[in-house]
């Protein structure tokens, strides 16, 4: 058995956490990336969160995506942090026509990063109701210009959309990560730099100051 399986044998099951404020979309948006056809074979409930499953395949090898649903509540956070560690990828979701659901994702990485390195982590950032642009909160350039101080893949997109639009940016999303991820386990021991994700003070005021806090 080759070096280059093992590496990606040990990728081979990927987490997916899907985080945002309540009533923002998360649900709608998950149901669109498999197109609303949700079977026991790829779905799975519980109290506490929703929990899919689904295969893509990245060079000819099977993947498995495990994607989590958490309500947008504080009471759920600690069971958020204990997944945080069996995760990969994070996907910030907030909706475009409530301001309250952008402020939240500072706050949420803010607390994530008390937890967890998350210089470690994918970021994707998907801007939801795209559709309802005359009820916008949050302008557009503000949104990408987040996107790019958390180094984040980001969409702009509606649950109302045809669900190939977001089935194919999270598919190449979770296959950039495998590829990502393949060149690191190959690389020597303290090669490169890692990403400085929020932790740079101007990045953090920057972020802040697009969230709408005032700095």
């Amino acid at each position: 058995m080759n070096n280059d399986y093992n590496n990606r044998i040990r990728i081979k099951s990927i987490g997916v956490l899907f985080v945002g404020s309540v009533a923002c979309g998360k649900s709608c948006l998950i149901q669109n990336y498999f197109g609303q056809q949700l079977t026991d074979d790829y779905y799975l409930s519980s109290i506490y969160s929703d929990y899919y499953r689904k295969k893509i395949q990245f060079e000819d090898l099977d993947y498995n995506i495990k994607i989590f649903d958490y309500p947008g509540t504080e009471r759920y956070k600690s069971i958020i942090y204990s997944n945080l560690r069996f995760s990969k990828i994070i996907v910030l979701v907030f909706d475009m026509t409530k301001k309250d659901s952008f402020l939240y994702l500072d706050r949420l990485l803010e607390s994530f990063s008390e937890e967890v390195d998350i210089n470690k982590y994918m970021f994707i950032l998907i801007g939801n109701k795209a559709d309802l642009r005359d009820k916008w909160e949050i302008k557009e350039k503000d949104a990408k210009e987040f996107a790019n101080i958390i180094h984040a893949k980001f969409i702009l997109t509606s649950a109302k959309n045809e669900p190939k639009i977001l089935q194919e940016f999270l598919d190449n999303a979770f296959c950039d990560y495998i590829k990502i991820s393949n060149q690191r386990l190959d690389e020597q021991p303290n090669q490169g730099r890692q990403r400085n994700i929020l932790l740079n003070r101007a990045n953090r005021r920057r972020h802040r100051g697009l969230c709408g806090w005032k700095i």
